[in-house]
């Protein structure tokens, strides 16, 4: 099992680092963008997260 904190940081850096995914794209408002030095997830990881969120 994975720690969710790692998990929502590097979900977090993919929102704001993401420019291929209009999802990511949709979402880069809502974190803070200190973020972006920190390693992001795959785009199925940012993906399968954000539609657990219902952000999606």
């Amino acid at each position: 099992m994975r720690d969710i904190k790692y998990v929502l940081e590097s979900w977090g850096a993919w929102v704001v680092n993401s420019n291929d995914s209009p999802i990511a794209k949709s979402l880069s408002g809502l974190i803070p963008h200190k973020i972006k030095s920190r390693k992001r997830c795959s785009d199925d990881d940012g993906i399968c997260i954000s539609n657990c969120m219902g952000l999606c």
